[in-house]
């Protein structure tokens, strides 16, 4: 649906959430991890310690007891209902990551390793400057992460984002302030408003030349990644009418489904709100931009954020002017015939590390399977080479699903990478050292 038609569309009304969603929603708002999350890390470390009394490997230990654990667990879900193998996959969930972070924790502990400083003022000062010339989806990433790393620093009070509360803004604006000028433009805070734990905010960058000009929409990923993990495994749902998806022809048959959490989220943000505010931009700079430039409208996100914003892109593009999107290790929304509406719809770049674990999933929801992401470029960020210092050997282009699961519920080893390659920090990392050495 483009930003027009929504906004003279009036305000259609969302369909009510489920219990289910509910539940979701008020997880992932938690300040704080829930009881029996706690409970099953504190066990998780507590076996971990036991195990390790005469010496080891932190990461083969976790190994073993996951194995251990995985198999008494698969033996208690002989002839049980389907809610109780839910219940025990999530028990399983809770363990196995309990164990990764004990043994993440106790190695650097051991290993006297230092915290990382945050890099996100570093890729402000220092990340690539774009230019008018430069390929545009490459271009998208290179605007839409330093936004991914700033909506981070945002509190979660929708009332005063929508009301442009200098103290709600204060942590983005500051640090603007800090780095600028910044290299190759400005961004500056637009609106924004929030549900549950995932602030929404609309940003819009200008390049130094006025050449260059764009509006992100990035959704900002949930603290506790162990929240949404274990709401991957959930429900498909049909996608609802009021976000005007059209159906495409390959799949006429088949009813778009979406992942029932990542609904509720997108209905709990005011979407003809959003259009509004993208709409006034969009005339404004089209009356007052520098002549012979056009406005674009990217929407970014990282993780649970990634997922949010592929559902707002969709619903914002169309056939004829599909919408920009750039996610960051985004999981899978929905079935085949929801990923191929948004195929349609978006020009999608899609960043991952190799053993990020998250874009494999969700793969299957009892008998409904979630299809890989259709983008229009896939790139990977991998560590640095000994043996090739050049920028190609940190982002390479990988095929449609380079981290394809086979089951919903993460291994010890794959948590790992999840730990590590996952988060919003690792990602700046990755894209300064493609800076380095371009």
């Amino acid at each position: 649906m483009s930003a027009t038609t929504a906004a003279t569309s009036g305000d259609a009304v969302a369909a009510a959430p489920t219990d289910e969603e509910t539940a979701i929603i008020q997880t992932l708002a938690a300040a704080a991890p829930p009881s029996d999350q706690k409970d099953a890390a504190v066990q998780a470390k507590n076996d971990l310690e036991v195990n390790h009394a005469h010496g080891g490997n932190y990461w083969l230990e976790a190994e073993a007891l996951g194995a251990a654990r995985e198999a008494k667990i698969r033996n208690r879900q002989d002839g049980t209902s389907a809610a109780k193998e839910d219940e025990l996959r999530d028990e399983l969930l809770l363990y196995l990551h309990g164990l990764a972070q004990a043994a993440k924790y106790l190695t650097e502990a051991e290993e006297t390793v230092e915290a990382a400083e945050d890099p996100l003022p570093s890729f402000l000062s220092n990340g690539f400057a774009p230019s008018i010339s430069d390929d545009d989806e490459l271009c998208d990433v290179h605007l839409a992460l330093p936004a991914c790393a700033l909506v981070r620093l945002l509190k979660c009070d929708a009332a005063k984002l929508e009301n442009g509360d200098i103290a709600a803004w204060e942590p983005v604006t500051e640090q603007l302030a800090r780095e600028s000028p910044l290299r190759g433009g400005t961004y500056k805070v637009v609106w924004g408003t929030a549900v549950a734990a995932c602030p929404m905010m609309l940003l819009h960058y200008e390049s130094t030349d006025m050449r260059r000009s764009v509006l992100i929409v990035v959704v900002k990923s949930t603290a506790n990644a162990v929240a949404w993990l274990r709401n991957l495994c959930i429900e498909l749902v049909d996608v609802p009418l009021e976000w005007h998806i059209p159906s495409d022809e390959p799949h006429g048959a088949q009813k778009q489904k979406v992942h029932a959490g990542f609904r509720a989220v997108v209905n709990g943000f005011k979407l003809s709100c959003l259009d509004k505010e993208i709409q006034g931009k969009l005339v404004d700079h089209e009356e007052n931009g520098l002549v012979g430039t056009q406005m674009k409208v990217v929407f970014a996100g990282h993780s649970l954020g990634a997922a949010v914003a592929t559902l707002l892109a969709a619903r914002h593009g169309t056939r004829d002017n599909p919408a920009r999107l750039v996610t960051f290790g985004g999981p899978r929304v929905g079935n085949d015939a929801l990923q191929t509406a948004i195929q349609r719809l978006t020009v999608h770049t899609r960043v991952a590390t190799p053993g990020d674990p998250v874009p494999g999933l969700p793969c299957w929801w009892r008998h409904n399977y979630y299809a890989p992401a259709l983008a229009n470029a896939h790139w990977a960020l991998h560590p640095p080479a000994d043996d090739d210092v050049s920028a190609a050997a940190v982002m390479k282009t990988f095929g449609t699903d380079a981290t394809a699961s086979l089951t919903n519920v993460l291994s010890c080893s794959q948590l790992r990478r999840f730990l590590v390659e996952h988060p919003m920090h690792y990602y700046l990392e990755r894209m300064l050292l493609y800076y380095n050495r371009l």
